[in-house]
């Protein structure tokens, strides 16, 4: 491979390897000097993407990206154009990631395009009418609150719970002889 011709002697040089990502695979490779070979390096290292370029689909489903820190301190994930490919190459550090993602298929005949803005809003399901059904299935099955419900508030056990009867015999489930 051809290396970076770097014209200011202040820079470091070119990284000798930077690591291509798929998913969670990940491979050394000596950077390539354009983004066709890129592409060419990626479907080698990584064979499941030979199925995207065989098919008769465009290469262009294949992109690179690079995790970027910007000035306050935060996080991107930014896409690695073709134009850009080798000065952002000749910058990164050894062993530097590019992270290798397959687009999803885009439609470029225009006759199978819709623009969302064409689309008619989703049909949702009717809710069913119950005014024909008869009154029972309508009704609540649940035992109204009594008026009646004590100084605690709390209803009064449907077993005959002796405590709050006011009874001084015991209930028990056995039978005392």
């Amino acid at each position: 491979m051809a290396s970076y011709p770097r014209s200011s002697p202040g820079l470091p040089p070119p990284p000798e390897i930077i690591t291509y990502r798929l998913g969670d695979k990940l491979v050394y490779v000596t950077p390539p000097l354009d983004y066709e070979e890129a592409i060419d390096l990626a479907i080698q290292e990584f064979p499941s993407l030979k199925a995207y370029t065989e098919k008769g689909e465009s290469r262009d489903r294949i992109a690179f990206y690079t995790v970027t820190t910007m000035s306050q301190g935060t996080r991107h994930s930014v896409c690695i154009s073709k134009s850009a490919w080798k000065p952002c190459v000749s910058r990164m550090l050894r062993g530097d990631v590019v992270n290798i993602v397959v687009l999803p298929p885009s439609n470029t005949n225009s006759s199978t395009t819709t623009n969302e803005a064409e689309l008619p809003p989703p049909q949702y399901l009717e809710v069913p009418d119950l005014s024909g059904q008869p009154a029972s299935h309508r009704k609540s099955r649940s035992i109204p609150p009594s008026s009646h419900s004590g100084a605690s508030g709390r209803h009064k056990s449907p077993s005959g719970s002796t405590r709050s009867s006011g009874s001084s015999k015991r209930r028990s489930w056995f039978n005392r002889s």
